[in-house]
């Protein structure tokens, strides 16, 4: 639980300091904005509830899947065929900004244990 805690705390300070960026709240913005037009259309056209929909928006485009959700009629699966083309660069391009952020802040720790000694 612990390491939970800190993986938490360092994504949310790497999501934070990443914001500062123009390029990364961009592409934050066009992230939700993918996530949400999923969701509602998966609400609307598959009849899924909005948890669920949103649920299987984020395992569709971060290609994790859930073999219990899946789109039912032709809409569906076409909408997902361009979602899926669509997002899978969204969100790893997201992650990895994260990443970056993570890393950097890293270094900067490192640099900063060094000076000091």
């Amino acid at each position: 639980m612990v390491s939970f805690i800190l993986t938490a705390k360092r994504f949310l300070k790497s999501f934070f300091s990443s914001m500062q960026y123009k390029a990364f709240r961009r592409l934050f913005y066009t992230l939700v904005l993918v996530l949400l037009s999923g969701t509602l259309f998966y609400h609307e056209a598959e009849g899924m509830t909005l948890f669920d929909a949103f649920y299987f928006s984020i395992m569709t485009i971060t290609t994790v899947g859930d073999p219990h959700l899946s789109p039912q009629t032709v809409y569906g699966k076409s909408f997902t065929i361009l979602y899926v083309c669509v997002g899978i660069g969204l969100i790893f391009t997201f992650i990895a900004y994260l990443a970056k952020s993570i890393i950097k802040h890293e270094e900067d720790v490192h640099l900063k244990k060094e000076n000091r000694q």
